[in-house]
């Protein structure tokens, strides 16, 4: 099991859930935009929990999930379940406008993270709403047409 953060293991639940379980995490403190297969391998299952809204590129993000998931993605994030339209919308938070954290910067609706996750060769298996949170489970997807894109935009998938 790896776990990944930007923050120091014990700066958050990580060095107590291993003290808890008694589970050994291979822990590492990184950035998302500077994982690769290279560096971590590819995974079964990638856990991608409250993290997509702090990014400044949510599609670049999921591109690099996808190049690290050979099977099953789940991920949940803040969401503009407001917007109910059947268009892929995000709403863009300024400064700290959001909770009053700078480090949000989007929330996508529904359609949005359904159409994200497509161009990043994930398949839609299950979602949910829930309040300003949106929950759902992708499968990756191997189709060379489906990767194309994401080689094209930032060099992944191969």
């Amino acid at each position: 099991m790896v776990a990944v953060d930007y923050r120091e293991k014990d700066a958050h639940g990580f060095g107590i859930m291993e003290t808890v379980t008694g589970a050994r995490i291979d822990y590492r403190c990184a950035n998302i935009y500077d994982l690769s297969p290279a560096s971590l391998g590819s995974f079964d299952h990638v856990i991608f929990l409250g993290l997509l809204y702090h990014l400044p590129d949510m599609v670049k993000a999921l591109a690099i999930v996808r190049s690290l998931c050979h099977g099953k993605m789940y991920l949940e994030s803040h969401a503009a379940n407001d917007i109910a339209s059947g268009d892929a919308l995000a709403r863009y938070y300024p400064d700290a406008e959001l909770a009053g954290d700078i480090t949000n910067f989007w929330s996508p609706n529904r359609a949005c993270v359904r159409a994200m996750a497509r161009d990043c060769a994930f398949d839609l298996l299950s979602d949910k709403v829930w309040g300003d949170r949106y929950f759902g489970c992708f499968a990756a997807n191997e189709d060379p047409a489906r990767k194309y894109k994401l080689r094209m935009a930032y060099g992944l998938l191969e």
